[in-house]
């Protein structure tokens, strides 16, 4: 039993870290109370008064969709798009029952509504939402085979469930839960129990030892600006948080090294514990915790708004991306309707899916990869959990239920886990309808790899935008991040200071997520070593930058920061000069070790030179 519960703990652990706050796991809770709500009383209603099921299905879809779509900054801007969410829904339907029975109408209309929400998405997140919500609503419709008598009952059920997550979003749930504070607190020491895990101490001198640190450094700092920008806390915590993630990294930094100096660890060790103390006491006070204005949270959205990469094709990446999507879905029509006259959609919801939250072919052919092997494992499970459950619906609506939890849940952070949850719902409707067969399974695969591989050739081959070229502009945005933050970092007070640094973290944390797909795959082996070490050396600059955010001003501070800019200055003319960089062929930069820096501003800012200065050495120098 041990080795269970220690395995359990892990899972545990990494959860709280994935999830700080417990956020998205409150948001796919309040979503599938709001699917379990519309399912009642939709259920009372068509018992009563007659009704189809499919009345009953559009209006949980409706409840799902407009709660795990909407993305906007802004509480008021949350609640006007989830109001608006019904428009695009109906009007999905009322086509989608409009072109029923004709094969080539529902073709063309479904590629218009397609370029249609793809391109509406330049015009910010609500649209994007809206284009979700139009999109699935034309699906579903041909799913369900509306009929046009039927338009009004399924315009009912989508505004009743759209009203159903309004409620459970914004009614009775408040913005700051009680005990929020604490759950950040649990992700920390899930973090620290992890690290303390692993091996004790590493050579900072070697790239395994001081990638491990940088690692963790890393991670720790993903989880604060998570809890900051989802506004887990409230805004007067910020320094708080801040200055929390500051003490845990210093305390890995020397925790994790080969021979840490007693003084430091002592040091470092008795600052974590004060600042984890002070959460404690903030957690479980009896006082409230008022909010107020959020400059470190607005920092990080503002900067996170940023595509920080070039306009490839003098397109907007959204038009570039509807012109992909388009033909790769024209495409995956012919092909689908080889294979299922009556399911080839799921071809074209496979490769639009797959378009969602990407800017380069890596990151689509990721996506790909990750929603086919989430619909192979959904059909292996589905069709295993169809046969044991059959003909008990209450067995089913428990398991359509949990399966709309978890693909909620994981949406955002893991396609291909939500796609397996995803496909063991449909395996539930399919036995709600009555429809369901091991064959209907397999052809929802085929349909899917279908779906997904005319999406990533379409990614590869159509107006191509490679994860190199965005990783050079990503690169680019974060050196101008910290050029123009260094002031504030080095020389304003905390309260300036900070929301600077986490401009400059949320760059950083951009240009980490661009890396993530050149770690997968042959295709980009070679950009790979290259790639992590610029991030891990611009990761350090980061770490400084929060610590001198946090330490004593110094009037020294304000000479150093002319040193930080210039060495920027110089990289980032190296890249404009440079038409083939990154070029993998060229000699990967070895960062200097992380170093526990004690001092002033000062002190820190030469750190981050001393790192700049590194990435400088092996910059092929500037033509002029």
């Amino acid at each position: 039993m041990a080795p269970l519960a220690a395995f359990g703990g892990r899972i545990r652990d990494r959860l709280l870290i994935a999830d700080p706050g417990l956020v998205r796991l409150d948001a796919a809770g309040r979503t599938t109370v709001a699917v379990a709500l519309t399912t009642a009383v939709l259920l009372a209603f068509t018992t009563r008064y007659g009704g189809a099921q499919v009345v009953v299905l559009v209006g949980a879809i409706a409840s799902w969709i407009s709660g795990i779509a909407v993305s906007d900054v802004t509480l008021a801007d949350q609640r006007l798009t989830t109001a608006l969410v019904p428009l695009p829904a109906i009007a999905g339907l009322a086509l989608a029952s409009a072109t029923m029975g004709s094969p080539v109408g529902e073709d063309v209309v479904f590629l218009l509504v397609l370029y249609v929400s793809i391109y509406v998405r330049r015009y910010g997140p609500r649209w994007l939402a809206l284009g979700i919500a139009a999109t699935f609503a034309y699906f579903f419709g041909l799913f369900v085979e509306a009929q046009l008598p039927q338009l009004p009952s399924l315009a009912g059920a989508v505004i009743l469930g759209t009203a159903s997550t309004f409620t459970m979003r914004f009614v009775f749930v408040p913005v700051h839960r009680r005990g929020s504070l604490y759950w950040v607190l649990e992700a920390v020491r899930a973090q620290l129990r992890l690290i303390l895990e692993g091996p004790e101490r590493s050579d900072l001198s070697t790239e395994d030892g001081s990638a491990r640190v940088v690692m963790n450094i890393a991670r720790v700092n993903e989880t604060m600006l998570a809890v900051q920008e989802q506004g887990v806390v409230a805004g007067t915590l910020d320094d708080l948080i801040f200055r929390t993630e500051v003490a845990v990294e210093n305390w890995i930094v020397v925790h994790l090294g080969l021979d840490p100096d007693p003084r430091q660890r002592a040091m470092t060790e008795l600052a974590m514990a004060t600042q984890l103390e002070e959460v404690r006491h903030v957690a479980t006070s009896e006082a409230g915790i008022p909010d107020g204005p959020n400059p470190q949270r607005d920092a990080i959205v503002a900067e996170a708004k940023k595509s920080g990469a070039a306009v490839a094709y003098r397109l907007r990446p959204s038009t570039r991306q509807a012109i992909q999507v388009t033909i790769a879905a024209g495409l995956a029509i012919v092909l689908g309707e080889h294979i299922s006259p009556q399911r080839w959609y799921w071809a074209v919801l496979a490769t639009f899916v797959i378009y969602s939250g990407t800017t380069s072919a890596g990151e689509t052919l990721t996506r790909a990869w990750a929603a086919f092997l989430g619909t192979v494992l959904g059909v292996a499970a589905g069709t295993a959990v169809g046969l044991m459950v059959q003909h008990d619906v209450v067995r089913e609506s428990a398991l359509l239920l949990l399966g709309l939890l978890c693909a909620a849940y994981f949406l955002r952070v893991g396609l291909g886990v939500a796609w397996f949850f995803v496909t063991l719902c449909l395996v539930m409707i399919y036995e709600l309808l009555g429809r369901f067969t091991e064959a209907v399974l397999v052809t929802r695969l085929l349909e899917v790899l279908t779906g997904v591989v005319c999406g990533g050739l379409a990614a590869f081959v159509i107006l191509p935008t490679s994860t190199r070229t965005l990783f050079r502009a990503d690169v680019k945005a974060a050196l101008g991040a910290l050029r123009d933050g260094i002031g504030s970092i080095a020389t304003a007070p905390p309260e300036q200071a900070q929301p600077a640094s986490r401009r400059f973290d949320a760059a950083v944390r951009r240009l980490r997520e661009r890396v993530r797909p050149l770690r997968s795959g042959p295709t980009f082996a070679g950009s790979s070593l290259f790639a992590r070490r610029w991030l891990r050396a611009i990761e350090l600059c980061a770490y400084y930058a929060r610590n001198g955010a946090c330490a004593p001003r110094d009037p020294a501070a304000a000479a150093t920061v002319n040193g930080v800019i210039e060495a920027i200055e110089r990289l980032s003319g190296t890249i404009d000069h440079d038409a083939a960089w990154p070029d993998p062929s060229a000699p990967a930069p070895e960062p200097p070790e992380p170093i526990f820096v004690e001092g002033s501003a000062a002190a820190f800012v030469n750190a981050m030179r001393q790192v700049l200065d590194r990435l400088s050495e092996v910059a092929p120098p500037v033509v002029t």
